[in-house]
């Protein structure tokens, strides 16, 4: 009977749920922008609303979906391979968070998102950069044991 792997830190655990929480949140984001261009066309023609331009609005709002789903099954995965003690797993996820806090500091205002949605990506990136930094973290992907604890 192989030995159990030591229990994972807290930093570990956190970290993994994070990431599994902000991808779920970006495949219902996805999900929701879906309903909503359906529920936005025509309903005796089928025609998708269109600009002033004259140009559909369909192919990009599916081509959002698609992008908004494929990141967030991702970080879903980046969240299990965290879960997994693997290495490799970080990299993606301080990119994800670099991302969040861009994406929460730059879009706020009028024509962007609603102060409390951009001041809580900012803050759920920033608590996950912290996480992908720490110490315990950084040991127990690295695969180096914990040192002793003090007494």
């Amino acid at each position: 009977m192989p030995p159990l792997p030591p229990p994972r830190s807290r930093a570990l655990r956190a970290a993994a749920v994070l990431a599994a929480g902000q991808g779920a949140v970006l495949v219902g984001y996805a999900a929701f922008l879906g309903v909503q261009d359906v529920q936005a066309r025509d309903a005796t023609t089928g025609q998708v609303a269109t600009t002033p331009a004259g140009f559909s609005l369909g192919l990009g709002v599916l081509v959002m979906v698609v992008v908004l789903a494929g990141l967030g099954v991702g970080q879903v995965a980046v969240g299990h391979s965290l879960w997994r003690r693997r290495g490799r797993a970080r990299t993606p996820f301080v990119v994800a968070q670099l991302l969040g806090v861009a994406i929460g500091a730059t879009f706020t205002g009028p024509d962007g998102l609603p102060v409390p949605v951009a001041t809580t990506v900012v803050a759920t990136s920033l608590v996950g950069l912290v996480l992908a930094f720490s110490p315990p973290l950084t040991r127990e992907l690295a695969g180096v044991a914990a040192p002793p604890g003090p007494g």
